[in-house]
């Protein structure tokens, strides 16, 4: 099993050349900025916070949060690995292959079987105390190259203890 450990220096080399983030941003919106980062045959997403100067504290509140979210629902299948937060600027996640549900729900080869797989998901998500918060938005989900569900995107989670 990986650790960011085991990324945090070519990671880190990585970040500070702008040229890298600028080729390799997969979405971008008001709270942060999400970037694919390649290292030995491995693909990570890298979420990184809004910086700016009066939201920046708060952005990174909620990355931090998500972290913890991502923590909690470790070893569920259909959720990414998380390695965690680096310089308390970045969340580091396994990136999966696939489309967001949006794009493919049309052509699912088999929809009573994706669904019933992620209502499993959403199920041991439950039973861990998280709720997801914004799965109405089919952004959140993605289809895998073999029609496997993935949850993504816990920045809106709620969790039972009151987080």
């Amino acid at each position: 099993m990986i650790r960011l450990e085991d990324i945090q220096a070519p990671l880190s080399a990585w970040l500070e050349n702008k040229e890298n983030l600028q080729t390799s941003l997969l979405s971008s919106g008001y709270q942060g900025s999400v970037y694919l980062f390649h290292h030995d045959d491995q693909y990570w997403v890298v979420k990184c916070a809004n910086d700016k100067w009066l939201t920046g504290w708060f952005h990174r509140m909620m990355l931090r949060r998500e972290a913890l979210v991502y923590e909690i629902l470790s070893g569920v299948s259909g959720v990414p690995i998380s390695l965690g937060m680096l310089d308390d600027n970045f969340l580091i996640l396994e990136f999966i292959e696939g489309k967001v549900l949006r794009d493919v729900e049309d052509k699912l080869h088999q929809p009573e079987s994706f669904y019933t797989k992620l209502h499993k998901i959403i199920s041991e998500m439950h039973a861990l105390g998280v709720a997801h918060g914004d799965l109405k938005r089919k952004d959140n989900i993605l289809v895998t190259n073999d029609s496997q569900p993935v949850v993504i995107d816990f920045g809106t989670a709620l969790r039972r203890d009151g987080g």
